[in-house]
Protein backbone atom coordinates (compact mmCIF):
# COMPACT_ATOMS: atom_id res chain seq x y z
CA UNK A 1 0.00 0.00 0.00
CA UNK A 2 1.65 3.19 -0.95
CA UNK A 3 2.25 5.63 1.44
CA UNK A 4 0.40 9.20 1.05
CA UNK A 5 2.37 12.30 1.62
CA UNK A 6 1.08 15.93 1.99
CA UNK A 7 3.89 18.11 -0.14
CA UNK A 8 5.69 20.87 2.53
CA UNK A 9 5.05 24.24 0.31
CA UNK A 10 7.97 26.61 1.68
CA UNK A 11 5.82 29.59 3.02
CA UNK A 12 8.81 31.92 0.48
CA UNK A 13 7.50 29.91 -2.42
CA UNK A 14 4.06 30.81 -1.62
CA UNK A 15 4.74 34.39 -1.31
CA UNK A 16 6.06 34.47 -4.95
CA UNK A 17 3.02 32.32 -6.33
CA UNK A 18 0.77 34.88 -5.35
CA UNK A 19 2.85 37.66 -6.00
CA UNK A 20 3.41 36.09 -9.70
CA UNK A 21 -0.29 35.81 -9.60
CA UNK A 22 -0.79 39.67 -8.70
CA UNK A 23 1.35 40.56 -11.54
CA UNK A 24 0.18 38.46 -14.25
CA UNK A 25 -3.89 39.22 -13.35
CA UNK A 26 -3.20 43.40 -13.43
CA UNK A 27 -3.17 44.90 -16.40
CA UNK A 28 0.03 47.01 -17.13
CA UNK A 29 0.19 50.44 -16.50
CA UNK A 30 -0.42 52.69 -19.19
CA UNK A 31 1.31 55.92 -19.56
CA UNK A 32 -0.50 58.94 -20.90
CA UNK A 33 1.29 62.37 -21.87
CA UNK A 34 0.23 65.64 -21.68
CA UNK A 35 0.66 68.52 -23.44
CA UNK A 36 -1.51 71.49 -22.42
CA UNK A 37 -0.37 74.71 -21.52
CA UNK A 38 -2.97 75.67 -18.85
CA UNK A 39 -1.63 74.50 -15.25
CA UNK A 40 -5.45 74.17 -13.69
CA UNK A 41 -6.35 71.88 -16.47
CA UNK A 42 -3.08 69.62 -16.30
CA UNK A 43 -3.18 69.21 -12.25
CA UNK A 44 -7.21 68.32 -12.91
CA UNK A 45 -6.70 65.97 -15.82
CA UNK A 46 -4.10 64.51 -14.02
CA UNK A 47 -5.10 63.93 -10.62
CA UNK A 48 -8.08 62.40 -12.52
CA UNK A 49 -6.06 59.94 -14.62
CA UNK A 50 -3.49 58.87 -11.82
CA UNK A 51 -7.22 58.08 -9.36
CA UNK A 52 -8.04 56.22 -12.68
CA UNK A 53 -4.70 54.17 -12.77
CA UNK A 54 -2.76 56.10 -15.33
CA UNK A 55 0.70 57.32 -15.30
CA UNK A 56 0.76 60.86 -16.50
CA UNK A 57 3.83 62.85 -17.61
CA UNK A 58 2.82 66.56 -18.82
CA UNK A 59 4.68 68.68 -20.94
CA UNK A 60 3.69 72.97 -20.86
CA UNK A 61 5.25 74.16 -23.93
CA UNK A 62 4.88 72.97 -27.39
CA UNK A 63 8.66 73.28 -28.14
CA UNK A 64 10.01 71.16 -24.94
CA UNK A 65 7.50 68.27 -26.64
CA UNK A 66 9.16 68.74 -29.92
CA UNK A 67 12.14 68.28 -28.64
CA UNK A 68 11.03 65.47 -26.12
CA UNK A 69 9.47 63.74 -29.50
CA UNK A 70 11.20 60.89 -29.53
CA UNK A 71 10.09 60.28 -25.74
CA UNK A 72 6.69 61.42 -26.42
CA UNK A 73 5.96 58.27 -28.86
CA UNK A 74 6.80 55.97 -26.50
CA UNK A 75 3.58 56.79 -24.62
CA UNK A 76 0.40 54.93 -24.76
CA UNK A 77 -1.89 58.09 -25.68
CA UNK A 78 -1.04 61.32 -26.36
CA UNK A 79 -3.20 64.34 -25.46
CA UNK A 80 -2.70 67.46 -27.12
CA UNK A 81 -3.77 71.11 -27.06
CA UNK A 82 -3.66 73.43 -30.13
CA UNK A 83 -2.46 76.44 -28.70
CA UNK A 84 0.89 75.76 -27.30
CA UNK A 85 3.33 78.32 -26.39
CA UNK A 86 6.17 78.18 -29.35
CA UNK A 87 5.05 75.34 -30.95
CA UNK A 88 1.74 74.88 -32.43
CA UNK A 89 -0.51 71.48 -31.32
CA UNK A 90 -1.27 70.70 -34.89
CA UNK A 91 2.38 71.06 -36.54
CA UNK A 92 3.16 68.42 -33.19
CA UNK A 93 0.73 66.37 -34.26
CA UNK A 94 2.04 66.07 -38.03
CA UNK A 95 5.40 65.41 -36.11
CA UNK A 96 3.94 62.63 -34.02
CA UNK A 97 2.20 60.73 -37.15
CA UNK A 98 5.66 60.87 -39.24
CA UNK A 99 7.12 58.77 -36.79
CA UNK A 100 3.98 56.78 -34.99
CA UNK A 101 0.62 55.83 -34.71
CA UNK A 102 0.19 56.44 -31.21
CA UNK A 103 -3.09 57.35 -30.44
CA UNK A 104 -3.39 61.53 -29.95
CA UNK A 105 -6.43 63.57 -28.37
CA UNK A 106 -7.14 66.80 -29.28
CA UNK A 107 -8.08 68.70 -26.02
CA UNK A 108 -8.53 72.20 -27.30
CA UNK A 109 -10.64 75.49 -26.99
CA UNK A 110 -10.56 75.89 -30.78
CA UNK A 111 -13.79 73.66 -31.04
CA UNK A 112 -14.93 74.55 -34.54
CA UNK A 113 -15.92 72.56 -36.90
CA UNK A 114 -12.95 73.47 -39.49
CA UNK A 115 -10.33 73.13 -36.48
CA UNK A 116 -11.77 70.12 -35.39
CA UNK A 117 -11.65 68.49 -39.14
CA UNK A 118 -8.07 69.92 -39.37
CA UNK A 119 -7.00 68.31 -36.64
CA UNK A 120 -8.59 64.60 -37.31
CA UNK A 121 -7.34 64.97 -40.86
CA UNK A 122 -3.70 65.70 -39.41
CA UNK A 123 -4.38 61.78 -38.16
CA UNK A 124 -5.74 63.15 -34.69
CA UNK A 125 -7.94 60.20 -33.43
CA UNK A 126 -10.40 62.27 -31.15
CA UNK A 127 -11.34 65.53 -30.49
CA UNK A 128 -12.52 66.95 -27.34
CA UNK A 129 -13.47 70.70 -27.26
CA UNK A 130 -13.32 72.67 -23.80
CA UNK A 131 -14.92 73.32 -21.32
CA UNK A 132 -15.12 69.17 -21.70
CA UNK A 133 -16.88 66.94 -19.32
CA UNK A 134 -14.29 65.38 -17.31
CA UNK A 135 -16.10 61.99 -17.27
CA UNK A 136 -16.76 61.90 -20.96
CA UNK A 137 -12.94 62.76 -21.21
CA UNK A 138 -11.97 59.52 -19.45
CA UNK A 139 -13.86 57.24 -21.43
CA UNK A 140 -12.81 58.62 -24.48
CA UNK A 141 -9.24 58.38 -22.89
CA UNK A 142 -10.32 54.53 -21.85
CA UNK A 143 -11.53 53.60 -25.30
CA UNK A 144 -8.46 55.27 -27.14
CA UNK A 145 -6.02 53.33 -24.74
CA UNK A 146 -7.52 49.93 -25.37
CA UNK A 147 -7.56 50.25 -28.60
CA UNK A 148 -3.96 51.09 -29.68
CA UNK A 149 -2.19 49.11 -31.72
CA UNK A 150 1.19 48.58 -30.78
CA UNK A 151 3.27 49.76 -34.32
CA UNK A 152 5.49 52.33 -34.72
CA UNK A 153 6.88 53.55 -37.87
CA UNK A 154 10.69 52.78 -38.07
CA UNK A 155 12.56 56.15 -37.88
CA UNK A 156 15.23 55.87 -41.01
CA UNK A 157 18.55 57.78 -40.00
CA UNK A 158 21.38 57.76 -42.48
CA UNK A 159 20.86 54.18 -43.74
CA UNK A 160 20.31 53.16 -40.28
CA UNK A 161 16.75 52.30 -38.55
CA UNK A 162 15.94 53.23 -35.25
CA UNK A 163 13.36 50.58 -34.40
CA UNK A 164 10.82 50.32 -31.04
CA UNK A 165 13.51 48.71 -29.09
CA UNK A 166 16.58 51.40 -29.51
CA UNK A 167 18.28 49.25 -31.30
CA UNK A 168 19.89 50.62 -35.02
CA UNK A 169 20.30 48.52 -37.06
CA UNK A 170 22.52 49.15 -40.23
CA UNK A 171 21.66 48.81 -43.55
CA UNK A 172 23.25 47.35 -46.10
CA UNK A 173 21.51 47.45 -49.49
CA UNK A 174 19.27 44.26 -49.38
CA UNK A 175 19.96 42.63 -45.67
CA UNK A 176 20.04 44.79 -42.16
CA UNK A 177 21.87 43.90 -39.22
CA UNK A 178 19.31 42.95 -36.83
CA UNK A 179 20.48 42.26 -33.46
CA UNK A 180 17.95 40.21 -31.01
CA UNK A 181 19.66 41.77 -28.06
CA UNK A 182 22.47 43.43 -27.48
CA UNK A 183 24.81 41.26 -26.44
CA UNK A 184 24.17 38.49 -29.13
CA UNK A 185 25.79 38.92 -32.71
CA UNK A 186 23.83 40.24 -35.03
CA UNK A 187 22.47 37.82 -37.83
CA UNK A 188 21.23 38.82 -41.66
CA UNK A 189 17.71 39.02 -42.36
CA UNK A 190 16.35 40.14 -45.62
CA UNK A 191 13.71 43.09 -45.32
CA UNK A 192 11.66 45.00 -47.49
CA UNK A 193 12.27 48.49 -47.54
Amino acid sequence: MPILVKPIIRPRFVNFIHKYKACNSQTKMKNICLIEDEENIVELVKLNLEIEGFKVKSFQNGMRAKEAILEIIQFDLIILDVMLPEYSGFDLCKDIRELSDVPVLFLSAKGIATDRIHGLKLGANDYLAKPFDLEELILRIHNLVSSKIDVIKPLMIARTIIAKTGHAIPINWKYAIVPKSPMEQPKRHHIVL
